[in-house]
């Protein structure tokens, strides 16, 4: 809890999209 990536994964969680967050995994990845 702390670096911008832990934020947008919980508010893809919030929204309630999994796959979603996968996705935004893969693009911070990249």
């Amino acid at each position: 809890r702390g670096p911008p990536p832990s934020q947008r994964r919980a508010n893809n969680a919030n929204r309630g999209k999994t796959f979603l967050a996968e996705e935004d995994i893969e693009f911070l990845s990249i």
